[in-house]
């Protein structure tokens, strides 16, 4: 708002500059997040190598085969949980889970769950 000499109150210019300074903060805090985003799926990717890799070693060694694996995989997950069924391939599925880690179908997606 302008006054009688053509000029911005006060109020307006300290308006302003904080719009300016909560902008530069968010975007200061949305490249942070990226940053950390960006490094946290870097250590998954090293995880999942590393996981590969020991389960390679582990085929090779003890002669066990993907089924194995899998088998193993399906019981530590549904350990003390009540598990439902994916309704596209079947498998049986912890409730914690909204996407189905056999086939990526979507179980669940409610808000609250």
């Amino acid at each position: 708002m302008y006054n009688i000499f053509g000029m911005s109150s006060a109020a307006d210019l300290f308006s302003g500059f904080y719009a300016e300074v909560d902008a530069a903060h968010a975007e200061s805090k949305a490249t942070s997040l990226e940053f950390r985003v960006h490094v946290l799926e870097a250590h998954l990717t090293k995880a999942m190598i590393i996981n590969e890799t020991l389960w390679e070693i582990m085929k090779e060694k003890l002669n066990l085969t993907d089924d194995i694996l899998q088998d193993q995989l399906s019981k530590v997950d549904l350990r003390e949980s009540t598990s439902k069924e994916c309704p596209k391939c079947h498998h049986m599925v912890a409730p914690h889970h909204p996407i189905c880690i056999y086939c990526g179908q979507v179980i669940d997606n409610s808000i609250f769950t």
